[in-house]
């Protein structure tokens, strides 16, 4: 999966994928009004059969768009010439709104399968780390300071309910937002007498689409709410690469990105391995969430139409569509060149082994003297030490209050990293074999092809 983001925009967002989107909801409609008598049955079927972009002069059309100055109005006219005497029903009733943003949701649609099939993708790979690093032991940080052991499977376990989380929201919105945009110049379906109803009926179950109730061309909330969400993607995808990038840091080096034999790292200093791929993938994620900006700063249409809106709505569209799923394949390739190095991680470990126990000596101690106390005596026994991490249990071996109250060798067992990771093991179990069910699910959903 090596798409960019160029790739992406041309196969979901070009002209002509556009074109074609629109003389797919000109077939649809055709067909519907054969169907109730609306239009000759002749003639939605000739619509329909002609209904493909490869059958319209793509130069004479940019030209017919350059002269005209409106994009549908010039497909229309394209596409009408090439249906003969059914040419005079192409577009029978519609407006160009109805065309435009129609088209836009089908298109949208196969875009989400694909967003939607890549979270998927990611949940089940982090589902493996997960599993497969159960045991792998590192340290827990807080506040960027050792504070407990933990496993790599753990934190990873973190990340599968967050990317959970994230599809949930995004499927959640799929009710309100693909649903048809049809209904005429104002969307009171003026043209169409008392078959209205029933034209928009069988028109969104012809394209897959949900109904609204109200045919309102101002309804633009459903879009921002999904360029919301995508884009909030780029703030989890950057938590994430921010940890790989902060845990690569020398000094600490648990993680190491894999490079090709032929990479450099630097320029000037041929020894410097630098993790390019953890680098670009902070920066395209930054510039993915920074576009939550754009929703911020929109004003919603007015009155009962406003092609300036819908247009800055298409422009938000295909520049954080294209970003978001580039980021998502990136962030796929990343957990594939990202090695955890798990000597290190041990190492970091034990090198605060005695420290990161405090907390169950602590909850040892407090059976008998009381949390605050028992807290009270190993902060002054920590100040002491100074980080020593020698001293620090010499100290508490030697100190008279947790003497009477643990023994030597139970005061061993507390402070080893390994008796103390908490339920680690099983969380990171556990959320992977959800991670493999809700993957498995997310998959099947879609490539049934799911109706809203």
């Amino acid at each position: 999966m090596n798409k960019s983001e160029s790739d992406i925009r041309d196969e979901f967002f070009s002209d002509v994928v556009c074109w074609q989107s629109w003389l797919d909801v000109e077939s649809a409609l055709a067909l519907a009004q054969g169907e109730i008598g609306i239009i000759p049955k002749s003639a939605a079927r000739n619509i329909s059969d002609n209904a493909n972009i490869s059958n319209i002069d793509i130069n004479f059309l940019q030209d017919e768009i350059t002269k005209t100055g409106t994009e549908v109005f010039s497909l229309t006219r394209a596409f009408s010439s090439i249906c003969g005497d059914a040419g005079d029903y192409v577009h029978w009733g519609a407006t160009t709104q109805n065309i435009v943003e129609t088209g836009q949701l089908l298109v949208l649609k196969k875009y989400h399968f694909d967003v939607m099939e890549t979270i998927s993708l990611i949940i089940e790979k982090l589902s493996e780390i997960a599993k497969n690093h159960s045991n792998t032991m590192m340290v827990g940080r807080t506040l960027s300071r050792h504070a407990l052991p933990i496993t790599y499977g753990f934190k990873v376990a973190g990340w599968i309910e967050n990317f959970i989380d994230l599809a949930e929201q995004i499927m959640e919105i799929e009710k309100r937002l693909f649903k048809l945009r049809f209904g005429g110049a104002v969307g009171a379906f003026h043209s169409f007498g008392d078959k209205g109803k029933q034209l928009t009926e069988l028109l969104a179950q012809k394209l897959g689409l949900g109904l609204a109730k109200v045919q309102n061309r101002t309804s633009t909330e459903q879009f921002l709410e999904y360029i919301t969400k995508l884009s909030m993607s780029g703030q989890l995808v950057k938590k994430i690469i921010d940890e790989f990038y902060y845990l690569n840091t020398e000094g600490i080096d648990e993680f190491r990105e894999s490079l090709s034999d032929t990479s450099i790292g630097s320029s000037t200093m041929p020894q410097k391995a630098n993790p390019k791929k953890l680098i670009e993938l902070r920066s395209k994620s930054n510039k993915l969430r920074q576009q939550l900006g754009g929703v911020m700063a929109f004003d919603l249409p007015s009155n009962e139409g406003d092609q300036s809106s819908n247009d800055e709505v298409s422009g938000m569209l295909t520049t954080v569509c294209p970003l978001m799923l580039s980021v998502l394949y990136d962030f796929i390739h990343v957990l594939e060149v990202i090695e955890p190095n798990k000597v290190k991680m041990l190492e970091n470990v034990k090198s605060t082994e005695p420290f990161t126990s405090s907390e169950r000596i602590q909850m040892e101690l407090a059976e008998h003297m009381g949390r605050g106390n028992a807290h009270d005596l190993l902060n002054e026994l920590a100040k002491e030490a100074k980080n020593d991490s020698k001293k620090y249990l010499e100290l508490l071996s030697k100190n008279k209050f947790v003497k009477e109250r643990v023994t030597e060798k139970r005061l061993q067992s507390l402070v080893l990293a390994e008796n103390n990771i908490g339920d680690c093991k099983q969380i990171a179990r556990n959320l992977a074999e959800v991670g493999f069910e809700f993957s498995k699910d997310i998959s099947k959903r879609y490539k049934n092809g799911l109706g809203f």
